[in-house]
């Protein structure tokens, strides 16, 4: 009886899908909803923060206010602490052809000469 009661349990829990959804979020505020899983990079704003910087600084007005600009603009972090020296690389620039290929070539060479390369 122990035996057909293990089998019936373990054949109805595969009737069960057993998942969790999987967010991506730019940001750390909140935690994630029961059978969810949130993922954060810190690349993200590492390049908004690059961004800003090629535009000596962060926006003074946008209309009408966007909360995630705001999120990103407000969020503290030691960038030196979490971001592993020489081990990535952000790309900020208008969404052209030449960008995109310059970032192409850039990730290639790298791809090639690990380590032998420089952000600036």
């Amino acid at each position: 009886m122990k035996m057909i009661f293990t089998c019936l349990s373990l054949s109805l829990s595969f009737m069960v899908p057993i998942k969790a959804e999987t967010k991506v979020v730019l940001d750390l505020g909140g935690f994630p909803e029961r059978g969810e899983s949130m993922i954060w990079s810190p690349l993200f704003q590492a390049t908004w923060d690059k961004w800003n910087a090629q535009h000596k600084g962060k926006p003074i007005k946008v209309e009408p206010e966007n909360k995630l600009m705001t999120k990103l603009d407000t969020f503290k972090w030691d960038e030196q602490a979490v971001m592993p020296e020489g081990g990535y690389a952000t790309f900020a620039g208008p969404a052209t052809k030449e960008f995109a290929s310059e970032g192409q070539t850039f990730v290639l060479l790298f791809l090639r000469k690990p380590g032998e390369w420089n952000q600036e």
